[in-house]
């Protein structure tokens, strides 16, 4: 949950990028592209569950990966296909 400092209060942030029964952990996203923090490898079209938790609480939403996931990158570009 949230982290209380003296000046503030920091969230607790968490991501993953579900392919069919495969979860990955994102390193980081800027709402056009997607980075993970492992391999993954993923089709042109692939449609896929983002999940973005802030102090436990679960928001989803479904993307496309249109140009896929290709072997040996991280990065990839997605599009919202389902909004949180």
């Amino acid at each position: 949950m949230a982290t209380y400092h003296e000046d503030g209060v920091s969230a607790t942030v968490r991501s993953f990028l579900v392919i069919g029964r495969q979860k990955y952990r994102l390193a980081k996203t800027n709402g056009v592209t997607l980075t993970l923090d492992e391999d993954c490898v993923a089709a042109p079209g692939t449609m896929a569950e983002m999940q973005i938790i802030v102090d436990g609480d679960v928001r989803t939403k479904l993307v496309l990966l249109p140009d896929g996931i290709v072997p040996g990158h991280r990065k990839a570009a997605y599009q919202t296909a389902a909004p949180f």
